[in-house]
């Protein structure tokens, strides 16, 4: 087992802004040159904020931009072991400065414009590999003759092989299938017709550019591969899925065998399981009965497919065990100018591209919002317009009453000023009542007054009485007694 200690490893790639294939795979070696103990600096024309944070979680890599001035300086700081290089991208220094540097192209396409050797001669006077991802790209590559001055012992296929960690699934797929993942960012329109009969019958995740079909922009990790029973997709997530053991429906917008077995996987596979080699389904309702139809099979079958799913640790110690020395063929100076100068051409405008992608994602993206809140909006202006519909016949039976409501109102208010003048004699009768009541009461005080007077003057009277009495008594005594005094003095004397 080779180790990369000490090793320094310079990877290039023209752009990292989205999750697309070669970015990923960038991301990738580079995550796994550093766990092997290599200083990895990625060089790139341009890249988005998230993919510089994913890029630089692991510890022992560093990413700078083609158009920072510091770049020289980084690549001074000590000798490169390795330069692993996509889209052609060599920075200046390393072809002038190669010495003990050993070379790796990797084009990572059969078809895409960007991955052709099109510094061919640069190309062929550097490398030490030259890798591919599968033997149809090999086979097509070769055929544009750019490889020619390439040592044929140095071509190989490295595949797309995924990083360890999505071989370490304890779960394994459902008996049943309940959870379906769909990794896209070019869903044709049969399956986008047919996702919201697989969401009817099971739980789909959608992930890609495609926000208006429900997709998810985020990276596929192991985790969320492990959560699977099931994954529809093409490319690096095959190699993921069955690296995992979770049972693949090979199928995108080129068309696709379906579920992979045993009768299919070598053919897929030698088309990077891209789906080329097979026919399109005829329509939604062909895709979603063989997706229903063939999940038993295809779930019992996976495990024997784990050897088209190689782990990316081994794949890179192999290939850097069987890189060639470093060359000492010169380079040719008008090469090296005209190599810089469309470098840096081509670097503008990938990122100016790659900017204008990201912002018509994001109109995209908001249109699709705007598009939510327009259909809302119109569901609730239908609303509005049946409410609007029934106070119409409201008010027009109003206004037919409103002659009644008008004779009504008037008889009200002819009570209402009847009632009014009625209140106000009674509040003058009140008024008098309270004069009168106040005469009255000032009657009744002399009046009681006067009785109190006639109370007073009467008792007088009657102590006067009972004087006179108890006088006239006092008299009467009086009398009887001289009387009987002169009767008994009248009496001796006879």
């Amino acid at each position: 087992m080779s180790s990369l200690d000490g090793q320094r490893v310079v990877l290039t790639q023209s752009f990292l802004y989205q999750f697309g294939g070669s970015e990923v795979m960038t991301l990738e070696i580079a995550h796994e040159l550093a766990r092997q103990g290599a200083e990895v600096v990625v060089v790139v024309h341009g890249h988005s904020e998230e993919m510089a944070r994913d890029l630089t979680a692991v510890p022992g890599i560093r990413l700078i931009r083609t158009s920072d001035p510091a770049l020289e300086g980084v690549l001074a700081e000590a000798p490169v072991d390795i330069a692993w290089i996509h889209h052609q991208l060599i920075p200046e220094r390393l072809l002038r400065e190669r010495a003990g540097t050993r070379f790796v192209f990797n084009h990572m396409s059969s078809f895409h414009p960007l991955e052709f050797a099109w510094a061919h001669r640069i190309e062929a006077a550097l490398a030490g590999a030259v890798l591919f991802p599968a033997p149809e790209a090999r086979v097509a590559q070769v055929e544009t003759g750019l490889l020619a001055g390439v040592d044929p012992a140095y071509l190989q296929v490295l595949g797309n092989p995924s990083p360890d960690a999505f071989a370490a699934n304890g779960r394994g797929p459902a008996a049943e299938l309940g959870r379906l993942l769909v990794v896209s960012n070019h869903i044709p329109p049969e399956l986008a017709e047919a996702l919201p009969s697989l969401r009817e019958r099971w739980d789909v995740t959608v992930v890609g550019q495609q926000a208006e079909l429900g997709a998810v922009r985020r990276r596929v990790t192991p985790d969320l591969v492990h959560e699977q029973d099931a994954v529809v997709t093409i490319g690096k997530t095959v190699q993921y899925s069955l690296a995992a053991g979770v049972p693949v429906f090979c199928y995108d917008h080129f068309g696709g065998p379906g579920w992979l077995d045993g009768s299919n996987v070598a053919l897929a596979a030698e088309h990077n399981f891209s789906g080329r080699g097979f026919s399109a389904r005829s329509g939604p309702t062909e895709l979603v009965d063989e997706i229903t139809a063939g999940y038993a099979t295809a779930r019992a079958g996976v495990g024997a497919l784990a050897s088209y799913a190689p782990l990316l640790g081994d794949r890179l110690r192999e290939v850097l065990a069987t890189v060639g020395e470093p060359s000492a063929v010169p380079l040719d100076e008008a090469d090296i100018t005209a190599h810089v100068a469309v470098q840096s051409s081509l670097g503008i405008f990938m990122v100016m591209s790659s900017e204008l992608e990201e912002a018509r994602r994001w109109y995209a993206d908001n249109t699709a919002e705007l598009e939510d809140a327009r259909v809302a909006l119109t569901t609730r202006v239908t609303a509005l317009e049946e409410r609007s519909t029934g106070l119409e016949s409201a008010v027009a039976q109003a206004l037919g009453r409103e002659e009644e409501l008008a004779a009504t109102y008037r008889e009200a208010r002819w009570w209402v000023e009847k009632h009014e003048q009625d209140a106000a004699a009674l509040r003058e009768a009140l008024a008098t009542s309270e004069e009168q009541t106040e005469a009255a009461a000032s009657v009744v005080r002399a009046l009681t007054a006067e009785l109190e007077a006639a109370r007073a003057e009467a008792a007088g009277l009657v102590d006067r009485l009972a004087e006179s009495e108890d006088s006239r008594r006092d008299l009467e005594r009086s009398r009887l007694y001289r009387y009987t005094k002169h009767s008994r003095r009248t009496g001796r004397r006879q």
